[in-house]
Order: C-alpha cells, then sequence, then structure tokens
C-alpha cells in the first residue's frame, strides 16, 4: 500500500455485530471498510469527500465472534476530483494470526461548501475525464 495518507483501524467482532451463522454481518465489514477508505482521502484532499464507488470486493474469510478486524487503507489513484483507496480487512485471531477477509477498492470525489466536486490536491488533470475504450466498465474514473 501507498505511503501517503491511511485511514487504518481495528474493531473487535462483537455478538451484535454477527449474522446467524455467527459471522460478521458482510453489510458491517463494508461499513468499516468504507468508514477507514473515508479516513484517507479526507486527509489527502484535507475537505469532505464522500464515497462514489465500491468495486471490487472480495470476502475470502468468515469472521467470528471475538476476532479483531484491522482494516488497511491506503490511497491507490488521484484523479481530477476523485480520489481512489485500496482497502484490506485483516481477520486477527486470539493468537496473533492474521488472514485477508476481505478487500475492495473505493473511490471518493472531493467537495467544496456546496457539495459539489472540486479537484484535489496533486490532480491529474485529465484523471477524471472519460478514458479510452481499453477502460472497463470495473475500472473507476
Amino acid at each position: 500500500m501507498s505511503a501517503g495518507p491511511r485511514g487504518d483501524i481495528t474493531h473487535r467482532v462483537l455478538p451484535s455485530d454477527v449474522n446467524h451463522l455467527g459471522t460478521l454481518f458482510g453489510g458491517r465489514l463494508l461499513e468499516w471498510m468504507d468508514g477507514a477508505a473515508e479516513i484517507a482521502a479526507a486527509r489527502y484532499a484535507r475537505r469532505v469527500v464522500v464515497t462514489v464507488a465500491m468495486e471490487q470486493v472480495v470476502f475470502t474469510q468468515p469472521v467470528q465472534v471475538g476476532d479483531l478486524v484491522r482494516i488497511e487503507a491506503a490511497i491507490d489513484r488521484i484523479g481530477r476530483t476523485s480520489i481512489r483507496v485500496q482497502v484490506t480487512a485483516w481477520r486477527e485471531l486470539t493468537d496473533g494470526t492474521a488472514v485477508i477477509a476481505c478487500a475492495a477498492r473505493l473511490t471518493f470525489v472531493a467537495l467544496d461548501a456546496s457539495g459539489r466536486p472540486v479537484p484535489v490536491r496533486g490532480a491529474c488533470p485529465d484523471a477524471d475525464a472519460p478514458q479510452a475504450a481499453e477502460t472497463s466498465p470495473s475500472s473507476p474514473a
């Protein structure tokens, strides 16, 4: 992950966080990941940012009650008004073992006081412009 602004957080999974199977709700984990990614993006933009996309979400490991979930969020790409953040959620067992539970890429847009998109510092001038034909639908703007 990049050396720029980060949004790393840790949560302990409690009984109120799990589903009927006793594993962490996927939506709860995505909420935590979005929060960590927002911190990284806002630190970079030094202004309010909002989530516009969550892509390539892959759940790889169920998380149990009592586990820690360590979420690491780092800037992946800077557009003109957008910031893409790579997020990895690690399942930490009580013995210290850590395995990836989920990974995703989130895109945020920086806003001005009126709620309109504004350029972010260090932005590439045409980074938010439509991409050439080789861009797939899963690639963020």
